[in-house]
């Protein structure tokens, strides 16, 4: 499988975003990118993006607590919105 390029990681993002799909989902899209193949991610803002992919699904795990983990129960650490916004600054990045 060919490593995602700048346009496969935006189609991710903007999926999440729109809820087309979960932010578990996209975390499980992203995670082998992340954590097993890194090295293969040539574009710094790719990796990036895969990166911020990689932790949409965030939640805390205890209400107001510090301690985070990935998917599950609890309040999500990034809004819709700082997604939208993190978005948008990748965007401009990228261009």
């Amino acid at each position: 499988m060919a490593a995602p390029d700048r346009d496969a990681v935006a189609g991710q993002w903007r999926k999440v975003i729109a809820g087309e799909t979960t932010r578990e989902e996209a975390h499980a899209w992203a995670r082998p990118w992340v954590e097993e193949r890194d090295g293969e991610i040539g574009d710094p803002v790719v990796r990036s993006a895969l990166l911020h992919l990689h932790g949409v699904d965030l939640v805390r795990a205890e209400p107001g607590g510090t301690s985070l983990r990935h998917g599950g129960r609890g309040t999500y650490v990034h809004s819709v919105e700082a997604l939208q916004e993190a978005f948008d600054k990748w965007r401009a990045k990228a261009r």
